[in-house]
């Protein structure tokens, strides 16, 4: 018997990611699957992404008793199994095959994450840092002035969005803004509106709360990188998918996650901007683009979010 799962954006890959998932100041990640029946072989296969530097990765074991964010490595179990892993440095491939597990423990593959490109100066950093308290603060508690502005700013994202992408689309676009709040380590939806024709209308998003790397926008804050979802049919299974329901309210038929960088600092998004459609007959569904060829759009609304934010937070 055996059993295949997906684990979808789920590791850490860089000691920044490494900060942001996990509360000890740990440099590594690992994977691994928990004993709980009667196995005779369990056997690991690991590709590694092809522009990830994957240093001597090694067996892991530890009780399922401890706790998961601060599992206690089994040093004498896992050195046992040095034998049975083999790694192909040149495809990164990691293999590794145990005899007969023992219950009650979990076995795996650990290995070193490498630290991050350093950001670009820190004069910058502080005032991302700022906006990003900020946004976190006005998603726990939101301020009457500061919700108009940003009603304002997300207002003007969807009508460009909609001049560019689809504009003879009679149907809504929601537009909202994610931030990753550090201390509870939970993306966070500070503020989302929706926009159809001028009419623009508030949205409560406090249900879509996810851990980090979870869903489409936190795909695209882990990332760094511009993420879309399109459905068209229903899903079949045999491939997974990052877009995750939201508990309560409309779910997405098209979902563009857009990484939020402050200028000059192309390797720090402070925030994820989420544009999306609830209709199938959404123009922006049929997006089928390259993402360089609409850099303008995404370049104007990068700039015009930092602005705006800035302005808005600016005490």
């Amino acid at each position: 018997m055996g059993y295949e799962w997906w684990a979808v954006n789920a590791m850490a890959m860089s000691r920044m990611q490494c900060a942001y998932k996990y509360s000890d100041r740990r440099a590594y990640e690992y994977i691994h699957f928990p004993v709980t029946d009667p196995i005779r072989d369990l056997v690991w296969l690991v590709k590694f992404p092809d522009e990830f530097t994957l240093k001597q990765p090694e067996p892991y074991v530890c009780k399922i008793q401890d706790s998961p964010s601060r599992p206690r490595r089994d040093v004498r179990l896992s050195q046992g199994l040095a034998a049975g892993m083999h790694f192909d440095a040149k495809n990164r491939l990691v293999f590794l095959q145990v005899h007969r597990p023992q219950i009650g423990y979990s076995y795996g593959i650990r290995w070193f994450v490498l630290d991050d490109i350093p950001p670009s100066t820190s004069e910058l950093v502080g005032l991302t840092d700022h906006l990003v308290d900020r946004l976190v603060s006005f998603a726990l508690a939101p301020s009457t002035e500061a919700k108009a502005g940003m009603g304002n700013l997300l207002g003007s994202a969807a009508q460009l969005i909609l001049n560019y992408l689809a504009p003879d689309s009679p149907h809504e676009l929601e537009v909202g803004i994610m931030v990753f709040d550090q201390h509870q380590r939970l993306m966070l939806t500070a503020g989302a509106i929706t926009l159809k024709e001028s009419r623009l209308n508030w949205v409560d998003r406090v249900h879509a709360v996810f851990e980090y790397g979870e869903g489409l926008g936190g795909k695209a804050f882990k990332s760094n990188d511009v993420r879309l979802y399109s459905y068209r049919r229903e899903p079949s299974g045999s491939t997974p998918n990052y877009y995750i329901d939201p508990e309560a309210g409309t779910p997405y038929k098209f979902l563009l996650s857009i990484p939020l960088r402050a200028p000059n600092m192309p390797h720090n998004c402070y925030a994820v901007l989420n544009c999306g459609s609830p209709h199938k007959g959404s123009p922006l569904g049929e997006l089928n683009v390259k993402f360089e060829d609409i850099e303008d759009v995404l370049r104007t609304l990068n700039r015009t979010c930092y602005e705006e934010l800035s302005r808005i937070f600016q005490s």
